[in-house]
């Protein structure tokens, strides 16, 4: 079996990254009773839009992160362990 190269590697790490975000929207829509035309209107953003953000296949910038986080107050990725303690698969 071939090794998978640092293209495909990149992309599993967003995708994963991506689909943590659409988790954490998921998690906050449910607790807070909301619909996707109710995250849109939270966000200023169109329900294509959310639509797409919960596929979890957007790659994001770290700016629209940013800009979410701000906009519900919630965390939609988890924060980096730089521990070398802890061997992690991040880079």
């Amino acid at each position: 079996m071939p090794k998978r190269g640092l293209k495909e590697a990149e992309t599993d790490q967003w995708l994963k990254l991506s689909r943590g975000v659409a988790s954490a929207l998921s998690g906050y829509m449910e607790s807070n009773n909301l619909s996707r035309a109710d995250l849109a209107t939270e966000l200023g953003v169109s329900q294509q839009y959310i639509s797409r953000v919960l596929s979890g296949t957007v790659n994001f910038s770290f700016k629209s992160i940013a800009k979410i986080e701000a906009a519900l107050g919630v965390n939609c990725i988890e924060p980096v362990n730089f521990s070398r303690e802890q061997k992690s698969s991040r880079i």
